[in-house]
């Protein structure tokens, strides 16, 4: 292999594993096992806090990868600080049922 190809090789090689989550494995299995769960039909809620730039949406992230790749339908939503006083905003944006929808 010339220099420049093993260069290259190594490169696709860095840019492939910076693309895996690190560090997660643990939470990243439980949230698995829950999907496993699911499938099976018993349903699960999980929980997932913690510190600003941790993680978190990463995580969730792959685990909605593994949840597609499963033949799950994957929502998302998020909550806003402006939305507060909304009971349920977040379940309503992730389906998408605002003020101006027919199912307002």
């Amino acid at each position: 292999m010339s220099e420049s190809a093993e260069v290259l090789a190594t490169r696709v090689r860095i840019a492939a594993s910076s693309s895996r989550l690190l560090g997660r494995e643990g939470p990243l299995a439980s949230l698995t096992a829950l999907l496993e769960s699911s499938a099976l039909g018993a349903g699960r809620i999980a929980w997932l806090e913690g510190e600003a730039g941790i993680g978190k949406t990463r995580l969730l992230a792959e685990t909605a990868e593994i949840a597609r790749g499963r033949g799950f339908s994957v929502f998302s939503a998020s909550g806003k600080e402006l939305e507060a006083h909304r009971p349920f905003g977040v379940v309503a944006e992730c389906l998408s049922v605002g003020p101006r929808s027919s199912d307002a």
